[in-house]
């Protein structure tokens, strides 16, 4: 990998809206791309896989959900979401 710094090795995500987003793990890679690739499982029982990708500041989030237990928490699912670095 060629940015051995991306996000410092940790990911951490807030959503807001009127129900807790669903919470998840899992266990992936980095692409020759430099993209973080990883299949994870949710706390509703959905499955699929995740890409985030470094642009500049910011990241730019994927996840495509091969199974979809829980409909409802679909709706924090999407491609190529950009979500920007907060400042302490």
């Amino acid at each position: 990998m060629k940015d051995r710094h991306l996000l410092l090795g940790a990911i951490v995500f807030a959503f807001s809206g009127r129900a807790p987003p669903p919470e998840g793990q899992g266990t992936g890679k980095v692409t020759d791309k430099g993209k973080l690739e990883f299949k994870f499982e949710d706390s509703c029982k959905n499955s699929g896989t995740r890409t985030i990708t470094k642009s500049g500041d910011d990241i730019i989030v994927s996840v495509s959900a091969s199974r979809k237990a829980d409909p409802g928490c679909v709706a924090f699912y999407g491609s190529n979401i950009r979500l920007k670095r907060v400042k302490k």
